[in-house]
């Protein structure tokens, strides 16, 4: 009965261990890469989640991703306080890109939603405007990063 207990809390407990606020996306940029941003949100990739895989004449990328979403009609007192961001999105991500064929399919899963301070307000059935994040963007800057740091690795 204790062990049921102690596990049962333990579930109640995670959610808040793998919370995430604008504070901490915006502390660690070389962790957290910023790879696709328009009016309505801020993509992130978490560098230490990236997996990369030969995928049938391309190449298929594995990765956490944070999506930060601005509010719909932000005002000027948002700009000034900063406080745009209406909530913050993790996803499971899965990036295949053909480069012959020059085609990118993003395939996103939500897991949490939180607000910009990193308190939980939804899960995989989130019903708020979801991440419309364009795959071909986001490959493309990615490569970009982890190619530039490698050339740096490759210089010290």
């Amino acid at each position: 009965m204790k062990t049921l207990l102690l596990a049962a809390l333990c579930a109640c407990a995670a959610p808040s261990a793998l919370a995430m606020d604008q504070a901490t996306l915006l502390a660690s940029p070389e962790r957290y890469l910023v790879v696709y941003a328009d009016e309505a949100e801020r993509v992130y990739a978490d560098r230490e989640t990236l997996t990369r895989r030969p995928f049938q004449g391309g190449e298929a990328v594995a990765f956490t991703m944070y999506a930060e979403t601005y509010k719909y009609r932000p005002g000027t007192a948002d700009y000034r306080e900063d406080t745009l961001v209406a909530n913050i999105q993790r996803y499971d991500a899965l990036l295949t890109a053909d480069t012959d064929g020059k085609t990118y399919r993003l395939e996103k899963r939500l897991r949490d939603v939180w607000d910009r301070d990193g308190h939980r307000i939804g899960g995989s059935a989130w019903c708020g405007p979801l991440s419309m994040a364009k795959g071909e963007e986001i490959y493309i800057n990615l490569h970009r990063t982890t190619e530039a740091a490698a050339r740096q690795r490759g210089a010290t």
